[in-house]
């Protein structure tokens, strides 16, 4: 009865949690398998953001900054530059706090979106790598975000995206049997992202980039869910996957039973309207 009695009192706290909470606790519990993934830290994205930020700028945010990596990699290079990073996640803000500690131009700070600044000066250049999609009231953000911007604050997205309606809706209903925490607010597509920048006052230059990668399906689902009977779901409805979408995700499979899809990136980088 005890044991029912905790069960029941588990499942309560998880369904009354807050999105923030939940995401906190999600990124906590996968720390340290997004800290080594492939897909998560891939050489190009990293390539990119050296070549898109300016060369002497004198404050950079990254919001979402995971385990650090991006800040100490702009930071190494750029030792002239002051570096602020935000993560919602403890054992994230941890894992950078860690990772930066070396470096003098680095802070890291724990809490959500801009609530633990306070910066008295703009920053040059933000960050916000593959996490526009965990955020909710996502115009609002976007919106605050400027009370930390000049004029010519460069604002750099890194974003997966669907490339099609159709495809985006499949990606949603796999979602529906792959997220067991609910973390995952959006799903976008390339126009879905420039028209909500927009709105929010950022106006999208010509520095896009797409980074297309080949993702083991299998490998993924081992990542992203702990239920074995889940992931069989999860491999059932990629197998049933109609021919346009296996086209146009590159969705294809071997005598394993090993999946394999295109994901893709895309980069963006807007300057204020």
């Amino acid at each position: 009865m005890n044991r029912l009695r905790l069960h029941l009192l588990d499942e309560f706290d998880l369904q009354t949690e807050s999105h923030e909470d939940a995401v906190s606790r999600y990124y906590g519990k996968w720390s340290e398998s997004l800290s080594t993934a492939t897909w998560y830290n891939d050489e190009r994205v990293f390539r990119w953001l050296d070549q898109i930020v300016p060369l002497r700028p004198q404050r950079v945010l990254e919001l979402c900054c995971g385990s650090g990596a991006i800040l100490h990699r702009l930071a190494s290079r750029l030792p002239n530059a002051t570096f602020d990073g935000v993560d919602i996640c403890e054992t994230m803000f941890l894992r950078a706090s860690h990772q930066c500690a070396s470096l003098p131009n680095v802070r890291v700070f724990h809490g959500d979106w801009l609530s633990p600044l306070c910066a008295a000066r703009p920053y040059d250049v933000v960050l916000v790598k593959n996490s526009l999609h965990l955020i909710r009231n996502l115009h609002d953000k976007l919106v605050e975000l400027r009370k930390v911007c000049h004029p010519t604050t460069r604002l750099v997205l890194v974003e997966t995206v669907s490339p099609s309606s159709r495809s985006r809706s499949f990606v949603q209903n796999l979602f529906k049997i792959v997220d067991e925490h609910h973390v995952k607010s959006h799903y976008f597509i390339k126009s879905q992202i420039k028209r909500i920048l927009e709105e929010a006052g950022w106006t999208p230059s010509r520095d896009t980039r797409r980074v297309d990668q080949l993702i083991s399906v299998n490998r993924w689902l081992n990542f992203k869910m702990d239920s074995p009977s889940g992931r069989r779901r999860a491999i059932d409805f990629v197998s049933r996957a109609p021919r346009q979408i296996r086209e146009e995700m590159n969705i294809s499979s071997n005598e394993q039973g090993v999946f394999m899809l295109r994901r893709q990136l895309m980069l963006f980088a807007f300057p204020r309207a």
